[in-house]
Order: structure tokens, then C-alpha cells, then sequence
């Protein structure tokens, strides 16, 4: 495994050498969403708040972070990563946002069907999370800015400078290969060679029925 430090914005440069499997730290500025953020970039067609792009943040991080207010602004108390699926909604969220805006990593958690051919194709990094809740909340140097506050702390859209977040795993490099789905593949594999020598030829995945009471 290697270790990347990056600075946001990313290039593609900067992640070319990069691969599925290696640690990340990333420094610079990220944003977060949630998926009342998509429902309303996505289905009520609205403008993004900030501009991500005189930022240069293009890096998103699927999160509803605990945050609260103080006498000098605000203060992120802890960072709970998102499942990525979740923002996705069945809907090809996740997808859309990464060609629209250019992105070239997405941050969060679990497998995401899909998403190494959106990588591929978009030459962006799935990364996941591996720290603690409050690691995260300490890296964080400053919140940049709060938009969409009436939707909620957890669901607002939060843009926060970082230095040195992380570490985060690459699950899908930008040539497309995913951490996921090659253990999937081994794990069939091994399944079907062990099926073989064990003279099985009926196996399911499926659980059996609940016997009646």
C-alpha cells in the first residue's frame, strides 16, 4: 500500500498514480452532501449555493456532520460518513454530480453498483473512510461556508478547509479497478472452486425457508 498526500482542488495529474488499495490524506477544501442536497441540485433543478469552482473544491464527502455554533462561527464537533448508496437513491445521484461538476473524488462509505465505470470514464477516486468520527472533526481548519441551513445541520451543505484528513482507502481508482469488486470476484472464484471439489452443484446464496410454526 502507499500513502498519498493530495491538495484540493485535485488534478488529474496528481491522481493518475494513485490506485485502488492505497492510503490518501487530502489538504485543501471539500464539501459535504446529503441527499436532500441532491434532491435539490438534481430534481428541483437549483443553483448551487457556493461556487465550488472559484474554491476549487472538487472533492465531495458524503457526510452529515455534527456541528455547532460558537461565538466565532462554527465548530464541527464530529464527522459521520454516509454510505454512498444512500445518496445515490437508486437515481444515478452520485454519477450525475461527479460529470457535472467536474469532480474528481468522491468520499464515503460501502459499494456503489456502477461507480467503477463512472470512475473510469470520469478519471475520479471512491475513496472510503477509515478514521474515527472525531479524527475527522479535528483536521478540519476552518468551515469556509453554511448553505441550505433550513434543511437541517446534518442535511445543509457544509464547504470546510482541511489539512491532512484522512487516512482514506482508495476503493476505485480513475483506470476504473475497485477494491470491491475484485474481492468479490476472488471470493467467487474460491467459492466455485471449492463448490468443485466438493462435488457440489445445486449451492445457493439464498437463505432457506423459515420452517412454518
Amino acid at each position: 500500500m502507499k500513502s498519498h498526500d493530495l491538495h484540493v482542488p485535485l488534478s488529474l495529474e496528481s491522481i493518475r498514480d494513485v490506485r485502488a488499495g492505497d492510503a490518501v490524506y487530502l489538504s485543501g477544501p471539500l464539501f459535504t452532501a446529503r441527499p436532500r442536497w441532491y434532491r435539490r441540485v438534481l430534481q428541483e433543478n437549483r443553483p448551487i449555493p457556493v461556487d465550488l469552482a472559484a474554491l476549487g473544491a472538487n472533492v465531495l464527502l458524503h457526510s452529515g456532520p455534527l456541528v455547532r455554533s460558537t461565538a466565532d462561527g462554527w465548530e464541527v464537533v464530529a464527522i459521520v460518513p454516509m454510505p454512498d448508496w444512500i445518496a445515490d437513491g437508486g437515481e444515478k445521484n452520485v454519477s450525475q454530480i461527479i460529470e457535472r461538476l467536474g469532480l474528481r473524488a468522491v468520499i464515503g462509505k460501502g459499494l456503489l453498483e456502477g461507480l467503477p465505470a463512472v470512475c473510469a470514464k470520469n478519471q475520479c477516486l471512491h475513496l472510503i473512510t477509515l478514521g474515527t468520527w472525531n479524527n475527522f472533526a479535528r483536521q478540519i481548519e476552518k468551515v469556509l461556508h453554511a448553505a441550505w441551513l433550513d434543511l437541517g445541520v446534518a442535511e445543509a451543505m457544509w464547504v470546510f478547509s482541511v489539512r491532512r484528513m484522512g487516512p482514506f482507502i482508495v476503493e476505485t481508482d480513475a483506470t476504473g479497478r475497485s477494491l470491491y469488486e475484485n474481492s468479490r470476484a476472488e471470493r467467487e472464484q474460491k467459492l466455485a472452486e471449492t463448490l468443485k471439489r466438493l462435488q457440489i452443484d445445486d449451492f445457493s446464496y439464498s437463505s432457506p425457508d423459515a420452517p412454518p410454526r
